[in-house]
C-alpha cells in the first residue's frame, strides 16, 4: 500500500494524520527527523549540492535553504534516507514510495523539508507547546516601521523574533 503524495506544505498534525500516526508515536517522527538530519548536515556542507544558480554566489552561505539545493542533490539524500533506513522508520517510508514530482519518496522528502524549514530562520517565529497547539513565540522589539513605503516589507524593514 501507498499513500497519495504527501506535499511539503502540510503541517505536520496533518502529516502524522496522513500516515495514521498518533501522539503516541512521536518516537517514530523523532526517529524520521534524525535520519534526515544526517543528510540535512552532509547537503550543507559545502557547495557542491547548491543548485546552479546559487553554486558560484557567494553571498549565498549556509545554512542553505531546501530551494538553494539541487533537486538531484536533494533526490539523491532521500535515496540515501530510505536505503539506510531503520528498522522503525522502513514500514512508514515504503508508504510514501513515488514517482513524479514528490520522488522517489513523499515521507521521506516531506521529513528532509522540514528540517531544512527549521533549520533555515523561516519558521522560528511559531512552536508547539507540549499540547501540540501552536503558540507565538514572544518578539524582542517592535518591526521598524516602513520607510518609504506604504506597506510592511519583512525583508526591508526587518523584525526581532527570538
Amino acid at each position: 500500500m501507498t499513500l497519495p503524495n504527501i506535499t511539503p506544505s502540510i503541517s505536520k498534525d496533518a502529516f502524522f494524520r496522513e500516515l495514521g500516526l498518533t501522539s503516541a508515536q512521536n518516537h517514530i517522527y523523532d526517529q524520521m527527523k534524525r535520519e534526515a538530519e544526517h543528510y540535512y548536515l552532509i547537503l550543507i556542507q559545502g557547495r557542491d549540492h547548491l543548485a546552479p544558480t546559487y553554486k558560484n554566489d557567494m553571498s549565498i552561505q549556509p545554512p542553505y535553504t531546501a530551494a538553494q539545493i539541487s533537486d538531484y542533490s536533494f533526490r539523491w539524500a532521500i535515496v540515501q534516507i530510505y536505503n539506510e533506513r531503520s528498522q522503525m522508520t522502513a514500514p512508514w517510508y515504503d508508504l510514501g514510495n513515488t514517482a513524479g514530482q514528490y520522488g522517489p519518496n513523499s515521507i521521506i522528502r516531506w521529513v528532509l523539508w522540514h528540517v531544512f524549514r527549521y533549520r533555515d530562520g523561516r519558521n522560528n517565529r511559531r512552536h508547539d507547546d507540549d499540547n501540540g497547539s501552536r503558540a507565538r513565540k514572544s518578539t524582542k522589539s517592535k518591526p521598524n516601521p516602513p520607510k518609504s513605503s506604504t506597506y510592511y516589507d519583512p525583508a526591508r524593514n526587518g523584525y526581532s523574533v527570538h
